[in-house]
């Protein structure tokens, strides 16, 4: 495949076409910005960032203060950290929506927090726990 660089493109003419195998920049930042959408008044908007540990970080500084939405994910892979089992490292709670089945047919949608059904098992372990040792403390 050959490269090409097109200007004015698209229906309106308002695109940049960039054609080849693979587009190779040299810089840190990747910054994307659509004044119209901006909310705020942060200074950049650091789409994708080379940083300092040599890793690739979306949305440095939080430039965009309407977060980062990944639709479709097919899978989150940590970093492998030598000879120990890769670590994915979530600062924050993380809840989590299903569609539920209404007894008067259609479906709604719920969203549990992974915190609280954690906390409901452990509470039902304990209950569990306590419920085998006085069993087993029978004669």
């Amino acid at each position: 495949m050959s490269t090409d660089v097109r200007l004015d493109q698209g229906p309106d003419g308002t695109h940049l076409v960039l054609e080849g195998h693979a587009v190779h920049a040299t810089g840190s930042d990747f910054m994307l910005d659509s004044p119209e959408r901006r909310k705020g008044n942060k200074p950049f908007r650091r789409a994708l960032v080379h940083d300092q540990s040599d890793g690739l970080t979306i949305n440095f500084g939080g430039d965009y203060e309407g977060g980062v939405r990944i639709v479709g994910v097919a899978e989150l892979v940590p970093r492998p950290e030598g000879l120990r089992m890769p670590t994915l490292v979530v600062r924050g709670g993380i809840s989590y929506e299903e569609r539920v089945a209404k007894i008067e047919g259609g479906a709604t949608t719920v969203t549990f927090s992974l915190g609280e059904e954690l906390s409901k098992l452990q509470t039902q372990i304990s209950e569990l726990k306590a419920k085998v040792a006085a069993l087993e403390a029978r004669p």
